[in-house]
């Protein structure tokens, strides 16, 4: 399907939503070994960020989520974001490689991870939502420039 700017909105909504709601349940539920994983995780994504490896901080960055939502028990809601992750990776690979989005991504997961590890169900719900709000911004602003 074509990815217009009224798709991605949607798309990028139901992220927040869905991905949200796994972070607050994650910080809530998920056992300290999964939260040390993600913490490992978000660590391999930088790393690859810094040597410029697209590919492989997409890879990494569906690892990280499959195991947030997982890991505090909401299977179904990961096979939901999977039937959109082919959509999800068109604007991923759209915003990883702006320059814009480096730093700031490498910050909001940082402050995701933080308040997961503090177990801060507020904090990583609102630090999940904008992450999403700021790529939502980029994505939607490279397709309105077709």
């Amino acid at each position: 399907a074509t990815l217009d700017v009224d798709r991605a909105r949607q798309i990028y909504d139901l992220r927040a939503l869905l991905e949200g709601q796994a972070a607050r349940l994650c910080a809530e539920r998920a056992s300290d070994e999964t939260l040390q994983e993600l913490a490992r995780l978000n660590a391999s994504i930088q790393q690859a960020f810094e040597r410029d490896e697209f590919a492989l901080v997409m890879e990494r960055t569906t690892a990280f989520y499959q195991r947030m939502f997982l890991g505090c028990g909401l299977d179904v809601a990961w096979e939901m974001v999977q039937s959109l992750n082919a959509r999800i990776n068109r604007l991923r690979a759209m915003t990883v490689s702006s320059s814009e989005r480096k730093s700031a991504t490498s910050q909001e997961m940082a402050a995701l991870v933080d308040a997961l590890l503090r177990r801060d169900a507020d904090g990583a719900e609102k630090a999940s939502r904008s992450h999403i709000q700021k790529a939502a911004e980029i994505a939607i602003s490279k397709l309105s420039r077709g």
